[in-house]
């Protein structure tokens, strides 16, 4: 699980130039909400509709 999350972490970084870093203090709700941030984020460049 942890280097599948760094692997697509890497691939975030390569496609964005930014690294994600995740606090250690995050409960699985704030983690999860972050994980759709991101993902939504990704799907909106990759998609080419961010506003």
């Amino acid at each position: 699980m942890k280097a599948a999350f760094a692997h697509r972490m890497q691939r975030l970084s390569n496609a964005t130039g930014f690294d994600v870093f995740i606090p250690v203090s995050f409960n699985e709700t704030e983690a999860q909400q972050l994980c759709r941030q991101i993902n939504q984020t990704r799907l909106q460049l990759t998609q080419n509709t961010a506003t």
